[in-house]
């Protein structure tokens, strides 16, 4: 199975949408697109990124574990170790946007939350300087 048909399955349920040939329909592609898909084979990036921001994510990770599926050997592993750190970004990212706004994630270690908290104005005061001193 590949990334884009995880992604695809995902999407297919956020969307409430049934069967393959309904959504192949929605993403303007032929109905046996998502046996491919299943079967191993990755969409080209301008799916990915439509279906994963249908979903709210960051397409990034997605399309970069496409790559991953899409290539061999140590260029496999490379789109592989980079999905890996896009995704973790992400992750940091939403921690960051969640302890910065005070909302709580489910199931969400409260101590670890507030050592994360007071590491994120640090990484923000380091951002804002940069941006700050360009002219």
């Amino acid at each position: 199975m590949s990334a884009t048909f995880e992604l695809y399955e995902r999407w297919k349920a956020a969307k409430g949408i049934n069967s393959d040939r309904a959504a192949m329909r929605e993403l303007h592609m032929s109905p046996g697109t998502s046996v491919h898909w299943k079967n191993g084979r990755e969409a080209d990036a301008d799916v990915i990124e439509r279906m994963a921001k249908d979903l709210g994510e960051n397409p990034a990770p997605w399309a970069a574990r496409a790559m991953a599926g899409r290539t061999q050997g140590d260029t496999s592993r490379a789109w592989a170790r980079i999905a890996k750190q896009l995704g973790a970004a992400a992750a940091v990212a939403a921690v960051a946007l969640t302890a910065l706004l005070g909302f709580e994630l489910p199931g969400a270690n409260h101590a670890q939350a507030a050592d994360s908290a007071a590491f994120f104005p640090l990484l923000f005061a380091t951002n804002a300087y940069y941006v700050n001193s360009c002219p």
